[in-house]
């Protein structure tokens, strides 16, 4: 027995079959589309982060090297706000500890910084101190018509001018550093 149909009325559940079939990947691949975008936005939000982050850090370390300030506390909050569990958020907690340890570096620095110029310039007065002190001794000493040593808390000769060792007719070079101890015998 053969049947015999018209070409159109056997193809007709074929092509209703295509025209549902591509439908239902037009919607499929429509569906994988919106999921696949939400999937990226997902996975490049922490990236977008780290690297809003990274700009923060490089400005900051840009603006260290002409004013002195730190690496912004808002740049490390937003890159302790990125949480993920993967390689991204890995990278993300490597760069905080960083930022964290380059922040600490740089304050350390500057506090030692502060520290050697108190130092410096405690020392330059000192030493302007002591520089005003012995021009003002060797003043003294040029002008005074009376004999003059000066002695240390230990009575060990510190100077004394030319009438001083006239009077006592010794020798300028023998008097200095001497003491002035009666009990050690010397002048």
């Amino acid at each position: 027995v053969a049947v015999q149909l018209p070409k159109q009325e056997a193809y007709a559940p074929i092509l209703e079959g295509r025209k549902g079939f591509l439908g239902a990947s037009s919607l499929a691949i429509f569906v994988v589309m919106i999921i696949g975008a939400a999937a990226i936005r997902h996975v490049a939000r922490p990236l977008q982060q780290l690297e809003q982050f990274a700009l923060q850090v490089t400005s900051d370390l840009e603006k260290m090297e002409t004013t002195g300030s730190q690496i912004s506390d808002f740049a490390l909050n937003r890159l302790s706000d990125i949480r993920s569990g993967d390689e991204i958020g890995r990278l993300a907690a490597s760069f905080l500890k960083l930022a964290t340890r380059l922040h600490s570096t740089f304050d350390s620095l500057h506090s030692t910084n502060l520290q050697l110029l108190r130092a410096k310039k405690a020392a330059q007065a000192e030493a302007t101190r002591s520089q005003f002190q012995h021009s003002l001794i060797l003043a003294i000493h040029e002008v005074s018509l009376d004999g003059i040593v000066v002695v240390n808390d230990k009575r060990i000769v510190m100077s004394h001018n030319k009438k001083f060792s006239d009077i006592l007719q010794i020798p300028l070079l023998t008097i200095q550093n001497d003491s002035l101890d009666p009990a050690e015998g010397k002048p």
